[in-house]
């Protein structure tokens, strides 16, 4: 098997993406987490809307890699984006977060 190098990264940012290509051919089944409106990376720690994500354009394989869509993050979109609602709800956060805050999982008291 031959091992592929100097694979190519150009990431494309989308915004509002619930209808993009890339979210549909994956899956687009989470009502709850659409109800909600925002994700929130366990990377990074900041919430996003749902539907906003990277993903590498010269990706052609079926299994393109969705990420969180901060340029400075590598969080996977699906794996490590959790429902806004469960952080915010379990550590008295605003239901709707400021885009690019941290929100720490375990915040001080």
């Amino acid at each position: 098997m031959e091992k592929k190098t100097n694979r190519k990264c150009e990431y494309e940012t989308v915004v509002n993406g619930l209808n993009h290509e890339k979210y549909t051919e994956i899956f687009d089944t989470d009502r709850k987490e659409k109800e909600n409106g925002f994700k929130w990376c366990l990377h990074c720690n900041r919430a996003y809307l749902i539907g906003n994500f990277r993903y590498n354009k010269h990706d052609l394989d079926e299994t393109v890699a969705m990420l969180c869509p901060y340029d400075d993050c590598d969080g996977d979109y699906w794996m490590d984006g959790w429902g806004w609602s469960d952080i915010a709800h379990s550590n008295d956060y605003p239901s709707i977060p400021e885009t690019g805050k941290i929100y720490s999982l375990y915040p001080e008291k």
